[in-house]
């Protein structure tokens, strides 16, 4: 049987040392236990460093730099008509400098400068493990 837990806090109240914490303990028990951490980008669940773009805006940046096309379609998942698009691995670019700086433009979930409504996000949760 798989658990799944999920913390959740503001800022500075110990969340990360709780999971840490909590992993380690899990593991003495005799768990499998996989952890992550907020901006990890190996996190399944975590949209860290993605730009939800329309169909129209997909295409119009695939066309503006055909030379990075192929890496933006394996970084990019459907999420209906739209597309989710990971720019980063941590703190390494997979673009160039001038797309990672058009597809912040459009970023998902961190510092919005064009914020989602609700129910496109919510299309979102069946798609959290592909990205």
């Amino acid at each position: 049987m798989t658990n799944l837990v999920f913390l959740e806090g503001v800022s500075g109240v110990g969340k990360s040392t709780m999971v840490q914490n909590l992993h380690r303990r899990l593991q003495s028990f005799g768990h499998t236990v996989r952890s992550f951490l907020e901006g990890n980008w190996t996190n399944p669940i975590d949209f860290y460093a993605a730009a939800y773009l329309t169909e129209d805006c997909y295409s119009a940046l695939r066309q503006a730099y055909p030379e990075e096309a192929p890496q933006m379609r394996r970084n990019a998942i459907p999420v209906g008509t739209a597309m989710l698009v990971r720019y980063r691995e941590g703190d390494r670019p997979l673009f160039s400098e001038k797309l990672v700086c058009a597809l912040q433009e459009w970023e998902f979930c961190y510092n919005l400068p064009h914020p989602l409504p609700y129910a496109d996000y919510a299309k979102t949760s069946d798609r959290l493990d592909r990205l």
